[in-house]
Parts: structure tokens; sequence; C-alpha cells
């Protein structure tokens, strides 16, 4: 995955991703590969909005 968040868009659609697929990740049910490969791409999905936050916070200060 090399996708990044360039916009405060993106970034708010990976938060509504996020807050979705953690309700599934919730459920005890839910289990297997599928969940671990959803798991990674959660990781992944939430490094990089915090990356985007750092990068904002960076430009921000000059």
């Amino acid at each position: 995955m090399t996708k990044r968040i360039e916009d405060d868009k993106q970034y708010e659609n990976s938060l509504t991703w996020l807050r979705e697929k953690a309700k599934k990740l919730d459920d005890p049910l839910f289990g297997g590969p599928e969940r671990d490969k959803l798991m990674r791409t959660y990781d992944y999905v939430a490094d990089q909005a915090q990356r985007y936050r750092w990068r904002d916070a960076a430009d921000a200060k000059g």
C-alpha cells in the first residue's frame, strides 16, 4: 500500500472509514484471515491519518 492522505477531505473520509471498521473489528464473531487482513489495512490507514496530521502541523509551523 502506498496511498497517502493528501488533503483534509481524504483525512475526514479516512476517519469515517476507521470508525466504521472499528465496529466490525470489535465484533467477537468476526475472525480468521478476513479479520487479519482488515486489521492490517486498519493499522495502515490509522498510520497514514497520523502522518497527515504530523505533516499538517509541521507545515503550520513553517
